[in-house]
């Protein structure tokens, strides 16, 4: 999982899981971001 921040300000969210392809997602903030993908792992 690697937290990047977009030039448009948006933080994207890389999550992988073994085989399944890789999902993004994007937030706002940070903090944000790190609530969220807590869920997934």
């Amino acid at each position: 999982m690697a937290i990047r921040k977009n030039d448009n300000g948006t933080f994207v969210v890389d999550i992988r899981q073994g085989r399944v392809r890789r999902h993004t997602k994007r937030f706002k903030t940070k903090a944000e971001a790190m609530i969220r993908t807590q869920i997934f792992n």
